[in-house]
């Protein structure tokens, strides 16, 4: 027996292929369909050991055999039982196994090459390993050249040099390493930038401007209101000191500065 646990089977096809058969040819006929799946081809027609298999005796089985031959469901051929569909399948299974097995044994080829440079990796030191070549294996290098063109060009006034003796310093100190060294010193730079005399006094400028403008958007949306709040009353004929002194509230303003405003709508 072989070691093929299963195979596909169509029961509505078999119901269907063996209408025309009566019980016992029809358990006859599964049994050969079952014999030539699990060994895999087609079977000796060796009628004593069938016989045997089917449990009847030989007479009675060949004339069942001979019924199967007669009703085109079984072919004897060079002494071998045929039932074609049956051949087909296994054959088109065979061949997918054999695929598989060719699969199986590249990964296994793959693998046992993979755990033994694995071994070798293990069974170095980290620290020799790193001795052999830090530079090539640990360390991406860069081109400062082209760092310095960059920091020209995004206004970075630091030193270059300076900063890169201080990154090396603090990569070391904390045993850390970029996957990007190029993209992690442009990182520094920005940093150092940020915090030198120069970048505090520009941030400075910065915040300035920004209240400036702040305070712009603010006067100029403090007197749309008031000259709202004029025209309002003006074209309802109520007095608008009350309107002036909520939006005076409103705005935390004091009522004089808002006052002041509306004297210059009034003119």
């Amino acid at each position: 027996m072989s070691d093929r646990p299963w195979y596909k089977r169509y029961p509505s096809d078999f119901i269907a292929g063996t209408i025309s058969l009566n019980l016992e040819e029809a358990g006859a006929y599964s049994y050969i369909i079952d014999l030539i799946q699990d060994i895999g081809a087609s079977i000796p027609d060796e009628k004593r050991w069938l016989s045997r298999v089917m449990g009847c005796s030989l007479q009675r089985w060949s004339k069942v055999r001979q019924s199967l031959i007669d009703k085109n469901k079984i072919q004897i051929i060079d002494g071998k039982i045929l039932e074609k569909r049956a051949i087909k399948e296994s054959e088109s299974y065979n061949k997918v196994q054999i695929k598989l097995d060719k699969s199986l044994n590249k990964v296994e080829t793959k693998f046992k090459v993979f755990s033994s440079k694995s071994l070798e990796i293990l069974d170095t030191p980290l620290t020799e390993a790193r001795s052999q070549n830090p530079d090539k294996k640990y360390i991406k290098k860069f081109d400062i050249e082209l760092v310095k063109k960059w920091a020209r060009e995004t206004g970075i006034t630091v030193s270059v040099e300076t900063e890169y003796d201080k990154y090396l310093d603090w990569k070391k100190s904390k045993g850390r390493n970029h996957k990007d060294n190029e993209a992690g010193f442009r990182n520094w730079l920005r940093k150092a930038q940020e915090f030198s005399g120069e970048g505090l006094l520009k941030t400075k400028k910065q915040s300035d401007e920004s209240k400036k403008v702040t305070k712009i958007n603010q006067d100029s949306s403090l007197r749309s209101d008031i000259k709202i709040a004029i025209q309002n009353s003006v074209r309802n004929k109520y007095d608008c000191k009350p309107l002036l002194a909520e939006i005076a509230k409103d705005r935390n303003r004091d009522i004089k500065d808002v006052e002041k405003i509306a004297k210059e709508f009034m003119q």
